[in-house]
């Protein structure tokens, strides 16, 4: 129940399609009354890990002793990004990270975006992990997923047609107020005067048809993610350009734009990595 409860109270940074097809999908399991429907779809891992050779031939668990030296661990995102899967995808970093049989990690990317919450610690992570880190963009890497996609050393694109960017971040707003007055419920939200601020981003929307509150936390969230992003691929900020106004780019535009760093394949991403750990290595020597 705490997961569904997040879907309508969390705030995103994914595109808005996205997000109402997910609501659309859940909705009517929800107004049926059966919860374990819902639960069951979001018990789904849209986060999973695994190392292997450089050629791809074998799987083994992150933590295992035994997988051959140099390999790379592929930690696949795909789908949309809810906030216990970025808790997860912190655990694999760490696993990667600690396991010396392990050259680097591949963030294997295919999702739309998702919840805001864990994504700057996570990010952390990946710009502050020991070991090489590239981000494979298979088809789309938007909002939340790009917002860690950009901590990477370098962010390869599998097609032509992959699409990246989607920097910004939408917030949802229900009121059932009057849905549950039609069941003959008399529901009331009582505050004392001493809390005066509380919920008062929603209670202005509610009360007063009122969003401005509202739109104020969404640009702060929205400048954490511009100013992250400007960071880590040392792009200045200009609010009037498209790329942190929310844009798309396919392809060659990404790479124009310094979102993308050109193109490769899961192999080359992997050898990437283990030529930058070789240098790692050197240069510690030295």
């Amino acid at each position: 129940m705490n997961r569904i409860q997040l879907i309508f109270n969390e705030k995103w940074a994914m595109a808005r399609e996205d997000y109402y097809n997910l609501v659309s999908l859940i909705l009517p399991s929800i107004h049926s009354g059966n919860f374990k429907e819902v639960e069951a779809f979001f018990e789904k891992d849209t986060v999973t890990a695994y190392a292997s050779d450089l050629n791809f031939v074998g799987r083994w668990n992150l933590e295992d002793s035994g997988l051959p030296s140099d390999s790379v661990a592929v930690i696949v995102l795909e789908g949309t990004l809810y906030s216990w899967e970025t808790f997860r995808l912190q655990e694999y970093i760490a696993q990667a990270a600690a396991n010396d049989r392990i050259a680097g990690i591949i963030l294997w990317i295919n999702g739309p975006g998702g919840m805001i919450t864990g994504l700057d610690n996570a990010s952390k992570m990946i710009s502050e992990c020991p070991k090489p880190v590239v981000a494979y963009i298979a088809g789309a890497c938007a909002s939340a997923h790009f917002w860690l996609a950009s901590a990477a050393d370098k962010r390869f694109l599998g097609s032509l047609m992959c699409e990246v960017g989607s920097i910004g971040v939408v917030g949802t707003y229900y009121n059932a107020k009057e849905a549950l007055k039609k069941e003959g419920i008399d529901y009331r939200e009582i505050y004392p005067d001493s809390a005066d601020l509380k919920n008062r981003e929603h209670r202005e929307i509610a009360e007063n048809n009122n969003e401005e509150p509202y739109k104020e936390k969404l640009s702060k969230l929205h400048m954490m993610f511009c100013r992250t992003v400007s960071e880590n691929l040392s792009i200045a900020y200009d609010k009037d350009s498209p790329v942190f106004r929310g844009a798309t780019f396919m392809g060659d535009e990404a790479v124009r734009e310094g979102l993308a760093d050109g193109y490769n394949t899961l192999e080359g991403a992997a050898r990437w990595i283990l030529a930058q750990s070789v240098i790692n290595k050197t240069n510690q020597i030295f």
